[in-house]
């Protein structure tokens, strides 16, 4: 999942040197402000919600440094891991040329694991602890393919200590007894399970 396809494309852009009275009526629609020079390439941002009351100073003096940015085709995973490494709320995004695109903040990396999960569709979630070794996941796709269960999204990561993985694979799917008793019939082991009922329904 890349950034480009994630990021807020109206934030509002400022040149160096603006003064603080200049900018009140666009913090007051975001809360932050990209900073470009005079050939629009990107300077850095500046987070409203730190900018004092004296707004005859200059906002170039609370710009926080231009090295904090992303490109549009950096991956969402990289956008979290830099929100949490630099502490901010939002980061630019620049094109090839530079010049700021957009911005992704907290939110909208939440509202791309939202859809990373397929929570917001209704199904079942499986959970499941499976040797770390390939192949394990063969079996549990081909039994859901072959009873026409769609897959909505699949997790995984390595349980500390162990040889082994906990995955979490979602279904189109409401009968959680069938699910069930399907999985019981191919011997595959599981957890447990948990009925989402999403955001909306899903057509099947």
């Amino acid at each position: 999942m890349l950034v480009k396809y994630w990021m807020r494309t109206d934030i509002p852009k400022v040149g160096k040197g603006t003064k603080i009275r200049e900018v009140k009526e666009e913090c007051e629609k975001s809360q932050v402000l990209i900073v470009v020079d005079e050939d629009g390439k990107f300077v850095g941002f500046v987070d409203c919600g730190n900018l004092p009351d004296d707004d005859g100073l200059n906002i170039d003096e609370f710009v926080i440094s231009k090295d904090c940015y992303l490109k549009e085709d950096d991956h969402i995973e990289h956008a979290a891991l830099l929100l949490v490494e630099t502490g901010e709320r939002f980061l630019p995004v620049l094109d090839s040329d530079g010049k700021p695109v957009g911005t992704i903040g907290t939110y909208d990396i939440l509202d791309a694991l939202i859809h990373l999960t397929a929570f917001e569709e209704r199904g079942v979630k499986v959970f499941m602890t499976m040797k770390d070794r390939p192949g394990q996941l063969k079996k549990v796709v081909d039994l859901f393919y072959v009873n026409g269960i769609n897959i909505l999204s699949v997790l995984t990561h390595k349980k500390e200590g162990m040889e082994a993985r906990e995955v979490a694979i979602k279904v189109d799917c409401s009968d959680m007894k069938r699910l069930k008793k399907l999985m019981n019939d191919a011997g595959i082991e599981y957890d447990y399970m948990t009925m989402e009922e999403g955001l909306w329904n899903n057509d099947n």
